[in-house]
């Protein structure tokens, strides 16, 4: 696992079940604790952001709004969830 999605499944489970949270939200928290800077091409930070954002989505732990970058939260991430059963989650349902 990498630091950014620990990062990223610690940020959403600090939310409520049913709250909706936004791309932009998740960004500015990520920049606030200076793992924004640790990156040096953005293109890979925003693009590895989405790529998460869709396993949890397809995985069923979020779900999409209706509106772009809006996500509601279904359920906790476990702590045990790593890249590779969250990816396996997600595509081989």
């Amino acid at each position: 696992m990498t630091n950014l999605w620990l990062e990223v499944c610690y940020f959403i489970n600090t939310k409520k079940q049913n709250e909706i949270i936004t791309r932009q939200e998740l960004i500015k928290h990520l920049d606030n604790i200076g793992m924004l800077g640790k990156w040096t091409d953005g293109k890979v930070f925003v693009r590895s952001l989405d790529i998460y954002r869709r396993y949890l989505t397809k995985a069923g732990y979020l779900s999409d709004s209706g509106r772009l970058g809006f996500y509601k939260i279904d359920y906790d991430i476990p702590t045990t969830l790593s890249m590779n059963k969250i990816r396996k989650q997600a595509y081989n349902k």
